[in-house]
Protein backbone atom coordinates (compact mmCIF):
# COMPACT_ATOMS: atom_id res chain seq x y z
CA UNK A 1 0.00 0.00 0.00
CA UNK A 2 1.44 3.21 -1.13
CA UNK A 3 1.01 7.01 0.54
CA UNK A 4 -2.03 8.14 -1.34
CA UNK A 5 -3.93 4.70 -0.50
CA UNK A 6 -3.65 5.15 3.09
CA UNK A 7 -4.68 8.80 2.76
CA UNK A 8 -7.30 7.57 0.84
CA UNK A 9 -8.11 4.77 3.23
CA UNK A 10 -7.69 7.52 5.69
CA UNK A 11 -10.45 9.97 4.32
CA UNK A 12 -13.16 7.36 3.44
CA UNK A 13 -12.61 6.23 7.28
CA UNK A 14 -13.62 9.85 8.43
CA UNK A 15 -16.05 10.00 5.64
CA UNK A 16 -17.82 7.00 7.11
CA UNK A 17 -17.71 7.71 10.99
CA UNK A 18 -18.78 11.56 10.47
CA UNK A 19 -21.88 10.60 7.94
CA UNK A 20 -24.64 10.37 10.77
CA UNK A 21 -23.38 13.77 11.48
CA UNK A 22 -23.57 15.28 7.79
CA UNK A 23 -26.98 14.07 7.43
CA UNK A 24 -28.17 15.51 9.99
CA UNK A 25 -28.39 13.09 12.77
CA UNK A 26 -27.36 14.10 16.04
CA UNK A 27 -26.52 11.74 18.55
CA UNK A 28 -27.32 12.72 22.46
CA UNK A 29 -24.35 13.58 24.13
CA UNK A 30 -22.78 15.50 21.75
CA UNK A 31 -22.80 19.23 21.58
CA UNK A 32 -23.72 21.38 18.89
CA UNK A 33 -20.37 22.54 18.40
CA UNK A 34 -18.54 19.04 18.42
CA UNK A 35 -21.55 18.02 15.79
CA UNK A 36 -20.53 21.11 13.76
CA UNK A 37 -17.08 20.19 14.00
CA UNK A 38 -17.80 16.34 13.05
CA UNK A 39 -19.86 17.88 10.15
CA UNK A 40 -16.90 19.89 8.91
CA UNK A 41 -14.55 17.30 9.56
CA UNK A 42 -17.04 14.76 7.00
CA UNK A 43 -17.14 17.59 4.53
CA UNK A 44 -13.66 18.44 4.52
CA UNK A 45 -12.08 14.41 4.15
CA UNK A 46 -15.21 14.21 1.11
CA UNK A 47 -13.93 16.96 -1.00
CA UNK A 48 -9.86 16.17 -0.54
CA UNK A 49 -11.22 12.26 -1.51
CA UNK A 50 -13.04 13.91 -4.66
CA UNK A 51 -10.20 16.10 -5.29
CA UNK A 52 -7.66 13.23 -5.33
CA UNK A 53 -9.82 11.44 -7.44
CA UNK A 54 -9.68 14.30 -10.16
CA UNK A 55 -5.91 14.38 -9.61
CA UNK A 56 -5.34 10.71 -10.55
CA UNK A 57 -7.92 10.74 -13.39
CA UNK A 58 -5.96 13.62 -14.79
CA UNK A 59 -2.06 11.94 -14.60
CA UNK A 60 -3.65 8.60 -15.60
CA UNK A 61 -3.67 6.58 -12.45
CA UNK A 62 -5.87 4.08 -12.06
CA UNK A 63 -8.41 5.18 -9.38
CA UNK A 64 -9.91 2.19 -6.93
Amino acid sequence: MNLVQKIEEWLEEEVSENEQYHDGVDSAGVSSTDVELLRGRHECAEGLLNQIKKWKKELGIETS
